[in-house]
């Protein structure tokens, strides 16, 4: 009967406890049943929550992929990453972390380019023009540099070309004061030579008119003898004409002639040789007689029939080769020769001055009267700088060309040069004056070659 009882009081207990779990599990069943409702109702509102940020379609993109490791790593939200960079990127770019990107565009528009190209283009393109500009200024400031030191030195010559007049001027105005009272006292000398004089003039008035008189009858008395012997003179000179010899004019001496000749084979001999200090290449110009050499009107010498150069001397006789001559008028035996820098008896003086076109290239300059003067000088005669008494000849070539005058202002070395042309002109006008006035010969360059027999290399 125990035995019984207490399966029964074990049974019981056991279904109730059983019981107990059954409704413990069934409560626990609720709630997590609540529970899940409520989990599935934040799993939907995180869904749709999650929809605002990022769309299902965007999840699986690369670019997204990468941002989702980045803020990973940095142990942010993707909202909080992409907040920080973007205030980052606007602190950087703008200066101020709260822009948004519209405010950044408003910003954008100010700056040229930067709606077209990115940021960092326009700014490499700027960085570009301003290393440009920066080496246009460099180079501005380097030519700035060298025209400063240009017109220093420019301020230097132009210092010292003003001291170097102010003491030019401080000279002449020295020798104008001394010249002032030079003046001052040779007119106070010239004033008493004056008033002395007058008192002789007066003297010698009263003198001159006492002696008028005698002289008035002395005067008709000479004058009637005057008369008388000026007849006589004109007689005499009738009587002198008929035996009176002219000379030669000292440029158209016959200085030899042609002793053979050898029309065949060119070649002449004549009467001149080492003795008369002939030379190998000297030239002759041959005439059929002296009276062949004269000038005509104008002054020019006729060349001769022909032009002979000598190629072999021998003691008192040479051979020469004929280098120019007229056709139908042969050289032959008897015949004269002629140079004018050249005489077989006296040594000729030369002054040679002008310019010359020796070379024959058409332009005659100063440095080629070296040329006429070493032909001269080997030919035997003398080139002296000046005219003198025992000049002979005067070869003048070309006048000098003298430039226009510069102006005041004009460089130092220019002025300089002006002068010394000047100085040539000057000089050649007075040689050609002193010639005609003394009666030396003068010879142009045409007429000394002709005379000399170089007519025919020209």
């Amino acid at each position: 009967m125990a035995s019984r009882t207490s399966g029964n009081i074990g049974m019981g207990i056991t279904i109730t406890i059983m019981g107990v779990f059954l409704l413990a599990a069934f409560i626990l069943a609720i709630m997590f049943y609540g529970q899940k409702q409520k989990a599935e109702t934040a799993l939907v509102s995180a869904n749709e929550s999650l929809q605002d940020f990022i769309p299902p379609s965007e999840r699986q993109r690369d670019d997204v992929e990468r941002i989702l490791i980045l803020s990973r790593a940095e142990r942010k939200s993707v909202v909080m990453y992409l907040k920080d960079s973007l205030e980052e990127s606007m602190r950087r770019v703008t200066g101020a972390n709260e822009d948004t990107l519209t405010e950044f565009e408003t910003k954008l528009a100010d700056i040229d380019g930067a709606d077209s190209l990115p940021l960092l283009m326009v700014i490499s393109q700027r960085d570009k023009d301003i290393d440009s500009l920066e080496q246009r200024l460099a180079d501005a400031n380097s030519a700035r540099d060298t025209a400063q030191g240009d017109l220093q030195a420019e301020v230097d010559r132009n210092n010292k070309l003003a001291a170097d007049h102010r003491a030019t001027v401080t000279a002449l105005s020295d020798e104008i004061g001394r010249l002032s009272d030079d003046v001052d006292s040779y007119g106070t000398n010239v004033n008493s030579v004056i008033a002395t004089n007058n008192d002789r003039v007066d003297t010698i008035r009263r003198s001159s008119t006492e002696r008028e008189s005698s002289l008035q009858d002395r005067i008709a008395q000479l004058e009637q003898d005057s008369l008388i012997l000026q007849q006589v003179i004109d007689e005499l000179r009738a009587d002198q004409d008929i035996f009176k010899l002219e000379p030669l004019a000292e440029h158209s001496l016959i200085d030899g002639r042609v002793v053979g000749a050898s029309v065949a084979d060119r070649q002449v001999f004549i009467d001149l040789g080492q003795d008369q200090r002939i030379v190998l290449g000297m030239t002759f110009e041959v005439f059929s007689s002296g009276t062949d050499i004269r000038p005509d009107s104008d002054g020019n010498f006729p060349s001769g029939k022909a032009t002979v150069e000598i190629t072999r001397v021998g003691d008192s006789t040479s051979s020469a080769r004929i280098i120019r001559e007229l056709r139908g008028q042969p050289v032959v035996e008897g015949d004269v020769i002629a140079n004018a820098a050249y005489d077989p008896d006296k040594i000729y003086y030369f002054v040679v001055f002008g310019d010359f076109d020796a070379n024959h290239d058409g332009q005659p300059t100063s440095a080629e009267r070296g040329a006429l003067a070493s032909l001269i000088a080997d030919w035997g005669g003398v080139v002296e700088d000046d005219l003198t008494g025992r000049t002979d000849f005067l070869v003048l070539g070309d006048r000098p060309v003298l430039p226009p005058a510069p102006s005041p202002d004009a460089p130092l070395p220019l002025i300089q040069e002006y002068i010394r042309k000047q100085s040539l002109v000057q000089r050649y006008d007075d040689f050609f004056r002193k010639a005609t006035q003394t009666s030396i010969p003068v010879l142009n360059e045409n007429r000394f070659y002709t005379l000399t027999g170089l007519y025919a290399d020209r």
